[in-house]
């Protein structure tokens, strides 16, 4: 498997999107490797990597996750993004969790969100802080609290702040 995704990676765009229409087929790590060797060029293979069932995006590894290209991390449904075990989501790199979308953010375990690290917490937008609902904001660690920048900590709503506990106060 290593050689072939390494012949993957080194296809020029026109190969690729000649394998686009086998995507769903293909293994996770396969689909991941080709889209994210040229996602600029690679529209079409993108929407085909976001077309991979939840089973498929479970049995992704860390490293295959971290070939995903931001706009393939943007492209996944929320319920793929929950497929998603918190060890693969924490390693998303700051780059990539800043690429999830608002309706991710809101599909995410508290589980997930304990493993997105701080550096991922400060490179969220205040409209994804802003998304996540009172029981996530509740399980988030006083650490990734505290990597929340002013403008993320003004994004939260009233609800949200009600639903931080004393210890995630005093911090």
């Amino acid at each position: 498997v290593p050689a072939m995704l390494a012949s993957v990676r080194s296809m020029p765009s026109t190969h690729i999107r000649s394998l686009a229409p086998f995507a769903p087929a293909a293994p996770p790590a396969l689909c991941c490797a080709a889209a994210a060797s040229q996602p600029y060029r690679n529209a079409s293979f993108n929407t085909r990597v976001a077309a991979l069932r939840s089973s498929q995006i479970a049995g992704l590894t860390t490293t295959d996750i971290g070939e995903l290209a931001d706009t393939q991390v943007a492209a996944l449904t929320g319920q793929q993004v929950a497929a998603l075990g918190a060890t693969n989501l924490s390693a998303l790199d700051s780059t990539q969790a800043a690429a999830l979308t608002t309706t991710q953010m809101r599909s995410l375990t508290a589980s997930q969100l304990g493993g997105l690290g701080t550096a991922d917490m400060g490179e969220l937008s205040a409209t994804q802080v802003g998304a996540l609902n009172a029981s996530q904001i509740g399980a988030l660690s006083t650490t990734n609290l505290s990597a929340l920048d002013a403008t993320q900590a003004a994004a939260l709503s009233g609800t949200q702040l009600r639903a931080l506990s004393n210890t995630q106060v005093q911090g």
